[in-house]
């Protein structure tokens, strides 16, 4: 599915056209849309967007370490020493990630549907471009054990939310999937090459809505995830907020170091990587 995509959309940049063999080897990939969307094999696009995303991220990462041994530092001390003003730190370096993604999605949709710059590893966890939100819960659940019947209750009543939300992205996705491989998308993907007139311009147009649907389900998506964190850290006191900051970055961290070594990725990483204690 990524490499028929991007068959697309090279096309609709004036690229390379492709043979008719390969768009009936990319047609019948389509299948694989939901569950082998960023195959490891896909060809890796090349361009500023994803040099200037990575440069972001592997810096991102690292001040991700630093924010987490602050937050372990602090973690069991009972005083007011600053952890709350570090939690606000804290989800104020997620909301940078989430501005840098959008400014990404503007440029090449498909480079947040399928990045580049994670591993194998790091994609097995994708849901829509990013976590999914009832991660949240899984995290809470293995992370904190003193909360009150109130606090349980709402986050109960969260989770129902995001449960119900999340079907609806999902089902918002299916629908862009099936419009994918629609027959008349279908037809003009077909006759790539051979296109005059009128249809250069009814490919272009089927093309620049269907990457504005993929966007608006990525937007839909990201404001989910951004929702059910806020909510979670507005039940949550203090302290809790600590270990569930560090939950999370922990299980990020680990999932990024551990795909690192999976995939044998000693160039993408840098020293930022290699520094990684999430354990």
């Amino acid at each position: 599915m990524c490499n028929f995509l991007k068959v697309l959309f090279r096309w609709e940049s004036g690229g390379v056209k492709e043979s008719k063999e390969d768009w009936k080897s990319e047609y019948l990939s389509l299948r694989l849309f939901g569950s082998n969307m960023c195959s490891r094999d896909a060809p890796r696009p090349s361009s500023s967007s994803r040099a200037s995303f990575l440069a972001f991220f592997e810096g991102w990462l690292g001040r991700q370490q630093a924010f987490l041994d602050e937050l372990i530092h602090m973690e069991d001390d009972d005083g007011d020493n600053g952890s709350e003003h570090l939690a606000q730190e804290m989800l104020s370096h997620y909301g940078d990630y989430y501005e840098e993604k959008a400014k990404i999605m503007r440029e090449d949709i498909f480079l947040v549907l399928c990045p580049p710059w994670l591993t194998s590893f790091e994609r097995a966890f994708l849901w829509v471009a990013g976590f999914k939100p009832s991660l949240v819960f899984r995290l809470l659940e293995a992370s904190i054990s003193d909360m009150i019947s109130e606090q349980v209750e709402q986050l109960k009543e969260l989770k129902s939310t995001a449960t119900r939300e999340e079907r609806e992205v999902e089902e918002e996705m299916a629908t862009v999937q099936e419009r994918v491989g629609s027959p008349e998308l279908m037809d003009l993907a077909r006759q790539v090459g051979q296109l005059v007139n009128g249809q250069v311009s009814d490919f272009n147009d089927a093309m620049k809505d269907l990457k504005q649907a993929m966007t608006n389900v990525v937007q839909r998506a990201d404001h989910l995830r951004r929702f059910v964190v806020l909510r979670v850290v507005g039940i949550l006191s203090r302290k809790q907020t600590i270990k569930f900051l560090i939950a999370a970055a922990k299980f990020q961290l680990w999932v990024r170091a551990w795909g690192l070594q999976k995939d044998g990725q000693g160039e993408s990483g840098g020293s930022t990587t290699n520094s990684y204690q999430a354990n």
